[in-house]
């Protein structure tokens, strides 16, 4: 089973990609902050993929994504951001000097989060369930 680890500082976004990835499939190991999954990933093995938030406190997601590919060299798993913010600036130029790293802009469908997956490991997937992954649709959802 494919291990996807998912790293954002907001307990609703991790339980929602949780629940969701679990939902197609996958093995889902989430972490609040770039310290704790390094933590983790310094006791295991490398994840099959890597979703991380980019604005987190500490370490940011642009830097556990330079750490992270320092450490992996040529096994650098595929690597996506989420994050509500725009591609501007520093993100903005990680995403060009690295076409290989995914970026999904907060609010998102999970059919996105479907795609991209499938286009990463060409797998097919469970049907998702098709609601807006939105901070707004999580709170409603855990009332």
């Amino acid at each position: 089973m494919l291990r996807i680890v998912v790293i954002d500082d907001d307990s609703l976004v991790l339980s929602m990609m949780r629940r969701s990835l679990r939902l197609f499939g996958f093995e889902v190991d989430c972490h609040s902050s770039a310290a704790a999954f390094f933590w983790h990933l310094d006791n295991g093995r490398m994840p099959d993929m890597v979703f991380s938030d980019v604005m987190m406190p500490q370490t940011n997601g642009l830097e556990l994504y330079r750490r992270l590919k320092a450490m992996a060299g040529p096994d650098m798993p595929p690597f996506a951001f989420t994050t509500g913010y725009d591609q501007t600036g520093e993100l903005e130029n990680l995403l060009l000097e690295n076409p290989e790293v995914r970026y999904l802009k907060k609010p998102f469908q999970l059919s996105q989060l479907r795609q991209l997956i499938h286009e990463q490991f060409g797998t097919r997937l469970q049907a998702a369930p098709q609601h807006t992954f939105s901070q707004k649709s999580l709170v409603l959802e855990y009332e």
